[in-house]
């Protein structure tokens, strides 16, 4: 193993801080200033992480829109008017019966689902 000399290197922060810094230390089982040093040197492999994940859900959001614009397309949003306040009885899958309102773009997606037997 090699060793490295280490330097000081101080900095100014708020009493309320260095105690959080300090309780924190002290439960990781170090000094602050060895708790302090894992932070700093730590400090951009979390930041690829924090980016990383910004990245996923972002990519996330992007499928949840593709997906939202596909469920209030402006075919659903027309036939949603057409259909609107009107009722439809539909089967469950164990066989009973079930009126739906059709109050929501959800209720008239259900309305449709239920309708189609396979």
């Amino acid at each position: 193993m090699t060793y490295t000399a280490l330097v000081t290197l101080g900095f100014r922060c708020t009493p309320e801080l260095k105690t959080i810094l300090s309780n924190s230390a002290q439960v990781q089982g170090l000094s602050l200033s060895s708790y302090v040093n894992e932070i700093v040197l730590n400090f951009e492999s979390r930041l690829q992480k924090a980016v990383d994940e910004l990245s996923k859900s972002d990519i996330d959001r992007k499928l949840l829109i593709d997906k939202l614009s596909k469920y209030e397309s402006p075919i659903m949003k027309s036939l949603f008017e057409k259909c609107k306040g009107k009722s439809a009885v539909i089967t469950e899958v164990n066989g009973a019966k079930r009126t739906i309102v059709v109050n929501s773009i959800s209720d008239l997606h259900e309305v449709i689902v239920k309708s189609f037997t396979i």
